[in-house]
């Protein structure tokens, strides 16, 4: 099975700004952050704390699941998901967000066998935390280069 991981450069430049204590969805040989939780068990576990966290979930159906316990913990959580605007997870979970932000260009993800391929959709930075919730997040455009 072909795993795909978030490229070092983004990663990089969101950890100098966030400093992540925990990656909260990493498989073997893939975590960003030296303590991680195992995407198989990570949903069952307890994600509130103290630290920024970052967060790259599977992009298939489960994505809600990712973006409601995101949405509903704790814990300042940085994610770095697909910009679909129209699913219920976007507007039931990413819209309780702080920030949003619209990577400009496309993401170049790597596989774990060492092949990269472009992103056929937009990606975005999804910025949720413990503080007081607005009406509505702050979009804007990031370019992460």
């Amino acid at each position: 099975m072909t795993i795909w991981t978030t490229p070092q450069p983004i990663f990089d430049a969101l950890n100098r700004e966030f400093h992540f204590v925990v990656d909260l969805c990493a498989d073997l040989g893939n975590n960003k952050v030296a303590r991680y939780m195992p995407r198989e068990s990570s949903l069952s576990n307890n994600w509130n704390g103290r630290g920024a966290a970052w967060l790259n979930p599977p992009y298939g159906k489960e994505i809600a699941e990712w973006t409601k316990k995101a949405s509903e913990t704790d814990r300042v959580i940085v994610a770095l998901l697909p910009g679909r605007t129209n699913p219920p997870w976007w507007h039931d979970h990413v819209m309780k967000a702080r920030e949003i932000r619209f990577v400009r260009g496309k993401v170049n993800f790597v596989s774990t066998d060492k092949k990269g391929t472009t992103a056929m959709f937009g990606s975005v930075i999804v910025i949720w935390g413990p503080w007081i919730k607005q009406s509505h997040p702050d979009c804007v455009s990031w370019d992460w280069r």
